[in-house]
């Protein structure tokens, strides 16, 4: 299978390859693009350039599908009752990504080749909580409620220590990622993968769902 990559990062990218690749059971040829939404401009620069990259990807490359990973940061962790009366949960970034796709796929004309796949990921709060699993009892969707609902009147400032922390430990800095942080995700990645059943207990909806459209595909689905 051939597949796009969008993530916010580098470091992102090769945590989520092997995951993708482990999901999928089956060879993935990375289709290298020179889209570099998201990069260093988190979300925001995402959203702004995924439609972009959509129409780029399905008119000059020989993609099958796209994955897209982001981290939820403060905002709702997307659900399967999402999207099911047509609209996006209100600040829900799965949704935007979900409903620029959508917009394209609707003002296609065929023939003009087969609808591109989309698999959206979303590590609660970020990457850095995933490559956690199995190291720290304290990460999950669940404990990630727990924390931004203790924050309080604290808000985002209470969230962004917890983020701060998760980083520190996977990286051994708060700062800039150091040279070896793709080896550093990488490594951290394939441990996770020994247990994705627990793994996707922790992030039933982040991972769990993004699991399931992974698998949707080497079951022959869209």
């Amino acid at each position: 299978m051939k597949i796009a990559l969008l993530c916010e990062s580098p470091v992102d990218e090769a945590a989520v390859k092997v995951l993708v690749e482990t999901v999928l059971a089956t060879p993935v040829q990375w289709i290298s693009h020179k889209i570099l939404v998201g990069r260093g401009g988190g979300f925001g620069a995402i959203l702004k350039g995924i439609s972009i990259a959509i129409r780029a990807l399905h008119y000059n490359s020989e993609a099958d599908a796209i994955v897209v990973v982001i981290d939820s940061d403060n905002t709702p962790i997307h659900g399967v009752t999402h999207l099911s009366e047509g609209e996006a949960a209100r600040d829900c970034r799965v949704c935007e990504i979900l409903t620029e796709l959508d917009k394209f796929h609707r003002h296609l004309t065929p023939p003009q080749g087969p609808r591109l796949r989309l698999a959206v990921g979303q590590p609660v709060p970020c990457l850095e909580a995933w490559l956690l699993y199995g190291r720290d009892p304290h990460v999950g969707e669940a404990q990630w409620r727990r924390v931004v609902t203790e924050a309080g009147l604290k808000g985002r400032e209470s969230t962004a220590s917890f983020k701060k922390r998760l980083k520190q430990e996977v990286f051994g800095t708060d700062g800039p990622p150091p040279l070896d942080a793709g080896e550093v995700a990488t490594r951290q990645a394939r441990r996770v993968t020994t247990d994705l059943d627990g793994f996707e207990l922790r992030f039933p909806s982040g991972f769990g769902l993004f699991r399931a459209k992974l698998r949707s595909w080497a079951d022959g689905s869209t």
